[in-house]
């Protein structure tokens, strides 16, 4: 399944940092950390990045799964929208690459390179990116998914 382009992207669809979706689908048994990702998504549809579909099709293979976990595993990954690498996901992996080298963000380093395609999905596609890893905090452009749902009984900020 995939998602061609930011126009025809639903409003409610928030991308999936790789840690994110394999703690949700990959992952087995429930954790407090797990539920809250899920309590975090009530009401929105998720799509993930070439890259962690990329990623996540790599660990069957290096960690040794049996064949029916990895089939598992690709049939959960077929039935994600994946935000396919287009010339605005191109052109935004360029902008962060150098607007974050600019100001000596860490995801300018090489060793976020994987994380710089995953947010330059959410930026290309305009929606936000859910993610437990600090390294895209203060990314230019990135909109980031709070970790917490909105409490309805606060007062608005």
């Amino acid at each position: 399944m995939s998602l061609a382009d930011e126009a025809g992207v639903p409003e409610d669809v928030v991308v999936l940092d790789t840690d994110v979706y394999s703690k949700l689908y990959v992952r087995h048994g429930a954790t407090a950390a797990k539920q809250a990702l899920k309590d975090v998504l009530v009401g929105r549809a998720v799509a993930i990045a070439v890259q962690t579909r990329a990623e996540l099709l790599i660990w069957p293979q290096v960690r040794g799964w049996a064949a029916d976990r990895a089939d598992r595993l690709r049939e959960q990954l077929d039935n994600t929208p994946t935000v396919p690498v287009d010339v605005q996901v191109i052109d935004a992996f360029v902008q962060i690459t150098v607007d974050c080298r600019r100001r000596g963000h860490a995801l300018g380093q090489k060793e976020h390179v994987a994380d710089r395609w995953v947010a330059a999905t959410a930026i290309a596609i305009r929606r936000p990116l859910l993610a437990s890893d600090g390294i895209y905090f203060d990314t230019p452009g990135l909109e980031l998914l709070p970790l917490e749902p909105p409490d309805a009984t606060a007062p608005p900020r």
